[in-house]
């Protein structure tokens, strides 16, 4: 199997305000360590598939900051969308790339600025989905919510783990 690892981080750096603005969205801030998140996305993936088989997507705002952040990245692998477009164009365009490269890559899709309080553990449930993935599926990791969050969406899950369907988020109308 070969695993390649897309980071995406792009943003417009509005939801950690103050801390980051449109330049610097809170991928570039150092959190919980001392490296940013999206170092810590880089280091927590690099066991699994190495630089020359992760790819970051970003837009022009980002590129230096990425650059910085991630010196080892290959320029080549440096993807910058020609228009902020959301998730779904950015998955694309690193897909286009990625398999372009290798036909018979299986993509990890992972956000550059969450916090992942046991890596190991993580990691272990990125190989499993994986090697869950090569009969052509795709697989979705996600967590228990804590509580009701109207900024994402939810993925049930059937008996076995498995999920069912992915119930969209949707913008709720408040009364005055």
């Amino acid at each position: 199997m070969s695993l390649h690892a897309v980071i995406l981080a792009g943003g417009s750096g509005t939801r950690f305000w103050p801390l980051s603005r449109a330049k610097k969205p809170k991928q570039f801030l150092s959190l919980v360590t001392d490296r940013t998140l999206i170092e810590e996305t880089f280091v927590r993936v690099e066991p699994l598939c190495s630089s020359e088989r992760t790819w970051v997507v970003c837009g022009k705002d980002h590129v230096a900051g990425v650059r910085e952040a991630l010196p080892d990245l290959d320029d080549e692998h440096l993807l910058v969308e020609p228009a902020a477009r959301n998730t779904a164009p950015a998955i694309g365009l690193a897909c286009v790339h990625a398999l372009r490269e290798d036909p018979d890559a299986t993509l990890m899709i992972l956000p550059s600025d969450h916090h992942i309080a046991r890596p190991e553990a993580f990691r272990a449930a990125l190989s499993a989905a994986a090697q869950a993935s090569q009969n052509g599926d795709l697989l979705t990791l996600g967590i228990q919510p804590t509580r009701p969050e109207t900024g994402y969406g939810r993925v049930p899950a059937a008996r076995r783990r498995k999920a069912t369907r992915c119930v969209r988020r949707r913008r709720v109308r408040r009364e005055a």
